[in-house]
C-alpha cells in the first residue's frame, strides 16, 4: 500500500514519507495534508451550491442519483412522486450534494416495494421545507438578460458579428444597434 500511495506524490515527498518510522501516519498527518492542498489547488474548481442551482439542474442531479442508486437497491422504486419532487425541490440542501444522495437513498429504502417514492419517505425536514431560503431565482429584467445574452452569443461566435446575429435570429445592423446600445466591448482587432 505503501508503494501505491507515494506512487502518486512528487519524488521529494514520497521520500521523506517512506524514511519515516511510520509513514502512513505521517500521510494522514496535518502537515503532510497541507501540502497535498498545496499541490491541489492549483487548478481549483468551484462548484455553486445546490441551493443556488435552477430547478432544472437538481432535478437532472436527483434523477441521476435516483437511477445511480437503483442499481445497488433493489426493489425500491427510482422515481419520486410529484409532491415528493416539489419537497426536494423546495429544500435548501445545507449539505450538498452528499446530503441530497443520503436522502434519496434513505427514501428509496423507506419506499421498498412501492410504485414511487412519496413525501412521507422524506426526512421532516425535507417533507417541511417551504423553499424561501432557496435562491433559484435571481430577478433581472428583460435588457439585462437580452445583454447578456447577445454577449455570450457574440464570444461564442468569435465577434464575428454576422454569425452572431443569424445566431440571434436578428439582423446584422439591428446587433450592431444592440452592440451599441448595451455599449458592449468589442473584441480587440
Amino acid at each position: 500500500m505503501l508503494a501505491t500511495w507515494a506512487a502518486l506524490l512528487p519524488r521529494t515527498y514520497a521520500a521523506v514519507l517512506t524514511a519515516l518510522p511510520d509513514p502512513i501516519a505521517a500521510f494522514t498527518s496535518a502537515v503532510v495534508a497541507h501540502a497535498l492542498v498545496g499541490m491541489l489547488s492549483v487548478m481549483p474548481i468551484t462548484l455553486p451550491p445546490l441551493r443556488a442551482r435552477s430547478r432544472e439542474d437538481l432535478v437532472e442531479l436527483a434523477a441521476h442519483l435516483l437511477d445511480e442508486l437503483a442499481a445497488s437497491l433493489v426493489g425500491a422504486p427510482s422515481s419520486p412522486s410529484d409532491d415528493a419532487l416539489d419537497a426536494i425541490l423546495r429544500y435548501a440542501w445545507p449539505g450538498n450534494i452528499r446530503e441530497l444522495r443520503n436522502v434519496l437513498e434513505r427514501a428509496m429504502l423507506m419506499a421498498r416495494g412501492e410504485p414511487r417514492i412519496e413525501v412521507g419517505h422524506l426526512p421532516r425536514d425535507v417533507q417541511g421545507a417551504s423553499g424561501a431560503e432557496v435562491a433559484h431565482h435571481v430577478p433581472r429584467s428583460l435588457a439585462e438578460v437580452e445583454k447578456a445574452h447577445i454577449d455570450r452569443t457574440l464570444k461564442a461566435n468569435r465577434h464575428n458579428r454576422t454569425h452572431a446575429a443569424r445566431e440571434l435570429g436578428i439582423s446584422r445592423a439591428t446587433l450592431i444597434k444592440k452592440i451599441r446600445e448595451y455599449e458592449l466591448t468589442e473584441k480587440p482587432r
